[in-house]
């Protein structure tokens, strides 16, 4: 399973492992930012040299609009050099372009330098979790361990069926936020090149799997409706171009659902 932070909160393995005991499920979501992000993870498929019997694909209504990248701060650069990563940066804004082929390029020269920044992390979390436990004069945020905002900030929980609803200023926040990435307008939908970005991820994907599956996820199920005004079919045509299937052409090797 792979995908932003709605795949990564709402697929739990062991929970479906109890289903089907005799397959092994793995939660690759990782954060959203973007169509693009998806190319970014379709490397770290490629590189892990893996062949599963599926592969499930979420999308959600934000990782359908233009929106940033920031494969820097979302941790992407940890898994890219110049050979699978200079066509990608070059989508990145031009203000997050040039902290984004630094690293790709130290990762090119010292290929241990994506190890360093991630055993880096590991330890500070290891430094946070300590001093929280005992600490005597009371612990330090974790934000004093960070080198960007959120860098080690903790997922969420899993949620099941909307058990905690959120309250009236934290709908209004989720609004604000939207808006402002321009959830709600029809022009942020659909770009010629971000149909192109999924459909090569999609064609790619399926030549290592003979089962993809596209599942379109719902950010919140009060914003369902305002979402599926501007997205028909609840988003579903963003997957499809005169209803010909997203990937160009049949692939000998799977199908896509």
């Amino acid at each position: 399973m792979v995908g932003p932070s709605t795949v990564r909160e709402a697929f739990d393995e062991d929970v479906m492992h109890e289903v089907v005991p005799d397959l092994r499920f793995l939660n690759g979501g990782t954060t959203g930012g973007g169509i693009y992000v998806f190319e970014a993870m379709n490397h770290l498929i490629q590189q892990a040299s893996i062949r599963p019997k599926c592969i499930v694909v979420g999308l959600n209504a934000r990782m359908l609009i233009a929106r940033d990248i920031r494969l820097n701060a979302a941790g992407y650069t940890d898994f890219l050099d110049l050979t699978n990563g200079r066509a990608l940066v070059a989508k990145e804004q031009p203000a997050l372009r040039s902290e984004a082929h630094e690293q790709i390029v130290a990762n090119t020269l010292w290929p241990y330098h994506r190890l360093s920044r991630q055993l880096g992390k590991l330890a500070r979390t290891a430094l946070f979790v300590a001093q929280d436990k005992l600490s005597w004069h009371g612990p330090l945020p974790v934000s004093a361990f960070c080198y960007g905002p959120r860098e080690l900030g903790r997922s969420n929980m899993y949620r099941y069926d909307d058990t905690e609803p959120i309250s009236g200023k934290q709908w209004e926040r989720f609004v604000r936020i939207y808006e402002e990435e321009g959830l709600f307008d029809p022009k942020r939908y659909a770009h010629p090149e971000h149909l192109d970005s999924l459909r090569m991820v999609l064609d790619q994907l399926m030549k290592i799997t003979p089962h993809l599956i596209v599942i379109q996820q719902r950010i919140l199920l009060s914003l369902q409706e305002e979402i599926a005004k501007v997205v028909k079919d609840e988003g579903l045509d963003y997957l499809v171009d005169k209803e010909e299937p997203v990937v160009a052409g049949k692939s000998n090797q799977g199908k896509a659902i």
